[in-house]
Formats: C-alpha cells, structure tokens, sequence
C-alpha cells in the first residue's frame, strides 16, 4: 500500500526489489498480491481513487506484472472515519451488481480501461519523466497508448503519432477525433485519470 502517495511511486521500489531478489539467488515475478487506496475522510477522493486505480494497474502492466490484485471489491461498511471500510469499487450495503448508483467512480473508470484495451499488452513505455507517462499497448498490428500526469494542473504532451485520424478518449468523459499530419503533431492535454489514444479505424 501506498497510503496517498500515487501508484507511480512503487516504481522506485521495483528495481530495488528485484536486486533484491537477485542477490538472493531467487528468479521468481513480483506480484502485486493487494494494493488500493480508501476513501475515507483521512483518504483520498473517490474521484482520485478512480484515477489511481487505473493508473495501478497500467503501471502493473508497465513492469510486466503477471497479475495484480485490487483491495478490495466492496466497502466493507459506511463509517467515513474507518479506512478499512472505504477501499472498494462498489458502496457498502450494494447486493445488485447491476444498480449504478452503488459502483464508486473507480469502478466505472476501471470497466472502461478494461473495455478499451481489452486484448493489448504493454509493449514500451515512451515517456517517465517529470510527473509525464505515457505508455504504448499492442494487438496485433494494433497500437493503443496510455497517457497522463501526476501533477496538479493538466499538461500538454506531444505523443509522436503517425499520420492520420486517431481518436483521443478519457477514460471518464469524452472521445475526439484528431487528425495528425507534418503541420498538426499530436498535442494531448493530460489530466490526473489517463487519456486512451488509438486510430479511429480500431
């Protein structure tokens, strides 16, 4: 767990761990077994945990994490002083899987994700530096890419794109359209919850 620091911090303990490992003589996968963020009142937002946990698990995918595990489904109860209780996707008290008005914004941020790259796996991260990541995905002869910032305000990031028409989506709002050519490069506006870029033909 990271308290509220963001997801991007366990990449500084990766390298770490793995020459950790090294020195140990043990070849084994790190897997992230349980890791979330509650929203309690000594938490974080439900609106930034949306963003942190679909940036988790594309950070997860950016180290090749053969799995990682979520803590956790459900709130465990509605008492806002008590963490424990407020680190699901769904509100306490939900039976109905199928009543929106239970599901915290994480969960439908998380379904998205999941809706947009379902099939991809990670190939290169382009950009880690100065709170900028973006991060491209493949299937097949597909190419999709994951960007966002981990500071405050939103940032401009120019993504080298091929020419064409390439649909932008956020992952808790709206699709564009933009069109890329040797006069108009692939100016993105990124935001905290990660922008999904891939060509409109996908």
């Amino acid at each position: 767990y990271r308290g509220q620091r963001p997801p991007e911090d366990i990449l500084r303990d990766i390298p770490r761990l793995n020459k950790l490992l090294a020195s140990k003589g043990i070849k084994a996968p790190v897997i992230f077994t349980e890791w979330g963020y509650h929203t309690s009142d000594k938490g974080i937002n439900e609106d930034t945990q949306a963003a942190y946990v679909v940036r988790s698990f594309l950070i997860a995918s950016s180290v090749r994490m053969p799995f990682s595990i979520w803590y956790n489904w459900q709130e465990l109860g509605d008492d806002s002083n008590d963490a424990q209780q407020k680190y699901g996707l769904i509100r306490d008290g939900s039976v109905d899987a199928s009543d929106d008005d239970t599901k915290k914004p994480a969960f439908f941020a998380l379904k998205q994700l999941n809706t947009l790259l379902a099939g991809y796996r990670y190939d290169k991260t382009l950009h880690n530096s100065n709170g900028m990541f973006c991060i491209r995905f493949k299937k097949g002869s597909d190419v999709a890419y994951a960007a966002w910032t981990t500071t405050k305000n939103s940032a401009p990031y120019q993504l080298a794109l091929p020419k064409g028409q390439w649909r932008t989506k956020e992952i808790m709002g709206n699709a564009n359209i933009i069109a890329v050519n040797d006069i108009h490069p692939a100016t993105l506006q990124l935001q905290s919850m990660p922008l999904i870029v891939m060509p409109v033909s996908n």
